[in-house]
């Protein structure tokens, strides 16, 4: 909408180097995103990142999540 534009990213892939400083696993990972984008004279001049890291770090084994118990 006007001089912006939106997408949702769906990231699968193999942990197969080092990334952010965790050597490579091997291990299958997927996660989402999305990306805001400003553009200007056909150029994209700004852009908004938003991924679920904490998704993609529990699947590396860098931290466990809790899951709440049962009410």
């Amino acid at each position: 909408q006007g001089d912006r534009v939106v997408a949702m990213l769906h990231c699968t892939g193999t942990h197969s180097g080092d990334q952010l400083g965790i050597p490579a696993t091997g291990k299958r990972v997927e996660f989402g995103g999305v990306v805001i984008a400003r553009i200007q004279n056909g150029l994209f001049v700004e852009t908004w990142n938003f991924f679920d890291f904490l998704k993609l770090y529990e699947q590396l084994g860098m931290l466990r999540l809790e899951k709440p118990a049962s009410a």
